[in-house]
């Protein structure tokens, strides 16, 4: 179900964007011949920043899903007969790296909006100065309570579910399907985790102070969450969550209780859980892992997708920019 709803949440992003997108140059733009930055007669030129590397590279496909799509957008005559060019640079899931990589955007490349960057941190290093330049920042990829603010920040659009409604709504389930739940917390130590810790209190309500029996944080560029989880461990709680998919961030650590990668591949060295944290999947001892990761969907088979996507190599030599058939610039990938 989480799968098919960020894949859903992910092909509506993609269709709003390329609507919005053509809507605002439709025909009384193309007759008065006057643009934004970003906007010509043939060409609207969108930009993004991903984690094509970093500790959650695993979500740089999203930005692959992205060109492939617009790849197909353009084959079948683009919007209003406009080619889309998408450029997609690597931000490393480093907000000054965001920063960096969208000042390049607007300021050189001239982009007219900011499309679907990954993660909250990242797009709130950016989020005055989109606004404060007027540059919509459409459909991004987190769904913290703060984009909601039409008034100060008018350009910024949030394109999934707020973190705090899904959390309410995990807890509903675990409420209803286990039996005196005693609900042990370990979440991202920013407005990532934070949204969800305050989602899950909010729909407990007054017995959160009863039902939660530990809460542990950890930061995404910690190697490991081994000792939160053992903490978690001790605390006795009955029910359980599990961080799926998330490649490279720590929560990672937990989920592949078998020592295999979520792909099946054998987990790298400095990997793999310690026999206490790998315990505690069978025991059912944590109800929420958050943030719960999201991206399997980003890798679906979608057939026609999926052929666009990995009609290039993944990892370019160094020095080098590829450009699919949507002009989407990846950036070289590191040496080694």
């Amino acid at each position: 179900m989480q799968d098919e709803a960020m894949y859903s949440v992910t092909r509506r992003a993609l269709l709003l964007c390329a609507a919005a997108a053509g809507a605002a140059w439709a025909a009384p733009a193309a007759a008065q011949k006057r643009y934004d930055p970003g906007a010509s007669d043939t060409e609207i030129r969108i930009g993004q920043t991903m984690p094509y590397s970093g500790p959650v590279s695993m979500l740089g496909t999203i930005g692959k899903a992205t060109a492939a799509y617009f790849d197909k957008l353009n084959a079948e005559a683009g919007i209003n007969g406009r080619k889309l060019k998408l450029i997609s640079l690597d931000d490393a899931y480093s907000p000054s790296k965001t920063v960096e990589g969208t000042r390049r955007l607007v300021e050189e490349d001239e982009v007219l909006l900011v499309f679907g960057t990954v993660g909250t941190a990242t797009n709130l290093a950016v989020h005055r100065y989109l606004n404060t330049r007027k540059v919509p920042q459409l459909l991004i990829l987190s769904g913290a309570n703060r984009w909601n603010d039409p008034r100060n920040f008018p350009y910024t659009l949030s394109g999934m579910l707020s973190y705090q409604a899904e959390a309410r709504m995990y807890a509903r389930h675990m409420l209803a399907t286990v039996k005196e739940p005693k609900i042990a917390v370990l979440s991202q130590n920013d407005d990532f985790g934070r949204d969800f810790v305050a989602g899950l209190k909010v729909q407990l309500g007054e017995r959160a102070k009863t039902l939660i029996v530990a809460e542990a944080t950890y930061e995404v560029t910690d190697p490991t969450v081994d000792s939160q989880m053992v903490m978690l461990k001790s605390s006795g709680a009955n029910a359980q969550g599990r961080a799926e998919e998330c490649r490279g961030n720590p929560a990672d650590r937990i989920a592949a209780d078998d020592g295999r990668e979520p792909s099946g591949e054998p987990a790298a060295a400095g990997r793999r859980s310690d026999a206490a944290v790998r315990a505690l999947l069978p025991l059912g001892a944590i109800c929420l892992v958050l943030p719960a990761a999201a991206g399997r969907a980003a890798r679906r088979d979608v057939p026609a997708l999926r052929r666009r996507a990995h009609a290039a190599p993944d990892r370019p030599a160094p020095g080098h920019q590829r450009a699919s058939g949507a002009d989407a610039v990846h950036p070289p990938a590191a040496a080694g």
